[in-house]
């Protein structure tokens, strides 16, 4: 059965001016879409991340079969027409990707995040997040500061805590994942019912989980499954730091496929934006306009130009 997902706006009056709530939409947009640069010594790792018009960070994430259909959106054409999902993002992930796990010295947060500005704006960020993860030096402010003031250090004990946190949610949805699958089979939990009765799949907070140690195979299954979504999201000192807090090797994890990338999908997805499009085509040739001028070129080649002058030498004493 096929589902479809739609962003619903609030109620319009009775005689709406459509062609201002088009500009409305172009001026003050639901979703600011950008790239993040997880770690930045491997360019490949980027993830999607959006913003929304409440200033809250959300990661974005194409589910489904890759190529399984193209959309038509406004005047461009989508390849890849898979849905968009978007989930809440802690913001402070940006954060930790730019520090460094093995340096002591305090950085300003204007120089560790020139080039992601829009992280200042997002409504999680404050002084108090700041330092959950990090140490924060007050003598260089000024009376007047801004939060993009601050002179920050990595405080290594604070973010293996604050990551052994996300680990343990992580395992809590795992299991009552599948617990919810071994009772109620979903044969088709994307979105909405299943095809059998109509029930909802979505998670009943009612159902409480035994408590599970740490030799549980399930847990010890589930515990290993969260690291590995998180080596997503940190780059590679701060996983490494992950892998030893529960003593699991980082070559065991394998490598990860680079079929697809990032930024690829990001590009894809920029074409709604035909300003970016056009400042991203300019100065390229198409592959097409290639073709054409280099088969010019080889028939020019064939033509016998023995005894012939050029327009040069008629000008020429």
């Amino acid at each position: 059965m096929t589902k479809h997902v739609f962003f619903m706006s609030k109620s319009l009056d009775k005689q709406p001016d459509l062609e201002r709530f088009q500009a409305d939409a172009c001026e003050k947009p639901y979703l600011k879409l950008t790239s993040w640069p997880v770690d930045d010594a491997v360019d490949t790792k980027r993830r999607i991340v959006a913003i929304n018009h409440q200033k809250l960070l959300h990661d974005v994430q194409r589910i489904g079969e890759k190529g399984i259909r193209s959309w038509f959106v406004g005047n461009g054409v989508v390849k890849d027409g898979r849905a968009l999902l978007m989930t809440p993002m802690d913001p402070l992930f940006v954060l930790v990707s730019k520090l460094s796990a093995s340096s002591n010295k305090s950085k300003s947060l204007n120089d560790l995040m020139a080039s992601q500005r829009w992280w200042f704006e997002l409504s999680d960020i404050n002084e108090d997040s700041i330092e959950s993860i990090c140490n924060i030096d007050r003598s260089y402010l000024p009376d007047n500061y801004q939060v993009c003031d601050l002179y920050v250090k990595a405080e290594k004990d604070k973010i293996r805590q604050w990551l052994s946190r996300k680990v343990e949610r992580l395992v809590d949805v795992l299991a009552s994942v599948e617990d919810i699958d071994a009772l109620e089979p979903c044969h088709d939990s994307a979105f909405g019912c299943t095809q059998e009765n109509n029930r909802s799949n979505v998670t009943n907070s009612n159902i409480l989980l035994p408590r599970r140690s740490a030799t549980d195979s399930r847990h010890i299954k589930h515990t290993r499954e969260a690291v590995h979504i998180l080596e997503e999201y940190l780059k590679g000192d701060w996983f490494n730091e992950l892998c030893l807090i529960y003593s699991i090797e980082v070559e065991s994890f394998g490598s990860v496929d680079k079929s697809c990338t990032t930024s690829e999908q990001l590009l894809d997805i920029q074409r709604y934006n035909f300003r970016k499009r056009d400042a991203l085509s300019e100065g390229k040739r198409s592959e097409v306009s290639k073709r054409q001028s280099s088969k010019k070129k080889s028939r020019l080649d064939e033509v016998n130009l023995s005894g012939s002058k050029s327009i040069k030498s008629f000008f020429m004493k």
